[in-house]
């Protein structure tokens, strides 16, 4: 009887893991469709060169 519950605890626990190992993740889908989002990383970047820039020359104005 625990022999028998053993091998469908088991049979359950590979099916789950199969069914787990099928389900796309969205993290995952993206990596494998085109890498990492350059558009918005590219606008990340380019919104902190504008900060740098913007605070330098605030930084040189006089009193």
């Amino acid at each position: 009887m625990a022999r028998e519950r053993d091998s469908s605890e088991r049979a359950v626990h590979e099916r789950d893991r199969s069914a787990h190992e099928t389900e796309a993740d969205p993290g995952d889908v993206l990596q494998q469709e085109g890498g990492p989002n350059w558009p918005l990383l590219i606008a990340l970047l380019g919104g902190l060169v504008v900060a740098l820039l913007a605070n330098t020359f605030v930084g040189l104005l006089p009193d």
